[in-house]
């Protein structure tokens, strides 16, 4: 064959392109080739959109946390009520809602003597069955300030507050408000009901900085000699940071040099200690333990609910004997020991001052006094101070019975309608260097409040601070420190 021959075949075959079984396998495989890239590409972007999620869930759940926490350690008072009771606690009436919707979770705390706030952490429907939003709503006096979205499409089943409590405490923040420092830890569970902007479950947990040292075993041993005394756990709201002092001593001196005016030295638990001059004059009296009298309210029982009871005992001691307050197992009173008859017994502590350990003076403390009887028709006591704190004089503050109640019916009046507190502005929370205390309305029973009052000194301490009681029975007062 010559080779024109070879030439023409071989280009006859190159023109003959594929073959129907090369042609049938790549039909088939290429879309198998294709169909596998495009799946690994919506995977991909699936993967994508679900990590991009996650992300987002977690930082709105970061920040969630970091508001919780903020709010939870400035808070003062604690309630998971629906229909939070209004609060009293800091003078006058704050409403305790804010905002709209159901309140899970409301804290109230206030800056000084100025500005109550109330935060509420509300539920409020989120368009879909079976989920709720969480916003934060934010009050200042009782008005409201802001609201800010924290966490959309959650159970609202899931998310309940579950606190724990101070060892000893007793106490239920879904009954009402109850002071931080019973609370060592609010949790709250986050679960996501489908679509929400949180993690598919979180834990939130803060503590209260007012619970922080409560325990007065925390606070450290005293140094020695006459020894302030705390009441038993859960028997008041301060009761693990209000130390009464103890009078025990005076019982045993001369009347002569206590009217001229007698030293003291009173040991605080974490090595403090207070100092000051005490006088007592007028119509006799003795150092006493709390309850004073059966119908007393100050360490006696409330409706079965004990009220600074056992001062100075120790921690197993029983809040209620018999039905009354157990007895102080130290004398916190100073009582008029005979029917006055309009005669006064005048109390006068002078130069009182509180040092830290080492020397310095202490500071964020408070001076506490208190009507350890009940004043009745004929009857009064009266509080004045006197010093300065910075360029200020010192006032007296209302030191509340409960979170929703100032001094209950005491220095209540005849017609039980008005209260007997002069001045009347002192009523509406505002300090004042004298406050007393009259009533027209006699009991059979214990009371169900008593007035009790706080000055916060200042860097010199308290310059005088004079307390009157004028008993046609007998009247008593007592004195202590609100601990930071």
């Amino acid at each position: 064959m010559n080779w024109r021959g070879r030439l023409a075949r071989e280009r006859a075959r190159g023109d003959e392109g594929f073959t129907l079984v090369e042609l049938l396998i790549v039909i088939v495989i290429v879309p198998l080739i294709v169909g596998a890239i495009a799946f690994g590409l919506v995977a991909v972007f699936q993967l994508q959109s679900g990590v991009s999620n996650r992300l987002t869930a977690s930082g709105d759940t970061q920040v969630f946390l970091t508001t919780y926490q903020h709010d939870v350690d400035a808070a003062q008072y604690i309630t998971t009520n629906a229909t939070p009771p209004t609060l009293t606690v800091f003078g006058g009436s704050t409403p305790g809602t804010c905002g709209t919707g159901t309140p899970l979770l409301s804290l109230a705390w206030q800056v000084g003597a100025g500005t109550t706030y109330v935060v509420a952490y509300d539920l409020q429907p989120s368009g879909t069955t079976g989920s709720d939003n969480i916003v934060r709503a934010l009050c200042q006096n009782g008005t409201l300030s802001s609201t800010e979205g924290l966490a959309y499409h959650v159970s609202p089943s899931q998310a309940v507050p579950a606190p724990t409590y101070v060892t000893g405490r007793t106490a239920d923040v879904t009954a009402g408000w109850v002071s931080a420092s019973y609370v060592q830890r609010l949790d709250l569970t986050l679960l996501d009901a489908g679509g929400g902007s949180v993690s598919p479950s979180a834990i939130l947990s803060a503590a209260p900085v007012a619970a922080l040292n409560s325990d007065p075993a925390s606070l450290g041993g005293p140094t020695s000699g006459p020894t302030c005394g705390f009441a038993l756990p859960g028997t008041g709201e301060y009761d693990s940071t209000l130390c009464f002092l103890d009078f025990a001593s005076l019982n045993s001196m001369s009347a002569s040099s206590i009217q001229s005016g007698v030293p003291l030295t009173e040991a605080i638990p974490g090595g403090y200690t207070l100092k000051f001059t005490i006088q007592v004059t007028g119509a006799p009296w003795t150092a006493h333990v709390f309850p004073t009298y059966p119908q007393a309210f100050l360490g006696n029982t409330n409706s079965g609910q004990p009220f600074y009871t056992g001062v100075g005992c120790s921690t197993n001691t029983p809040t209620v004997t018999n039905g009354l307050g157990t007895n102080s197992c130290i004398d916190p009173a100073i009582y008029q020991s005979v029917n006055a008859h309009s005669q006064p017994t005048t109390v006068t502590i002078t130069n009182l001052t509180l040092t830290a350990p080492g020397g310095a003076a202490a500071t964020g403390w408070e001076f506490v006094t208190a009507d350890a009887e009940t004043t009745d028709p004929g009857e009064s006591i009266s509080w004045s101070v006197t010093g300065t704190n910075g360029a200020q004089p010192l006032a007296f503050n209302d030191i509340p019975n409960t979170p929703t109640s100032n001094w209950g019916n005491a220095c209540q009046n005849a017609d039980y309608s008005t209260y007997g507190i002069t001045p009347l502005s002192f009523q509406s929370g505002v300090p004042s260097p004298v406050v007393t205390c009259v009533s027209g309305y006699q009991a059979n029973s214990p009371r169900t409040g008593t007035l009790m009052l706080g000055v916060r000194p200042g860097a010199n301490g308290i310059s005088s601070l004079t307390t009157v009681l004028i008993g046609t029975g007998l009247e008593g007062v007592a004195f202590g420190l609100l601990l930071p």
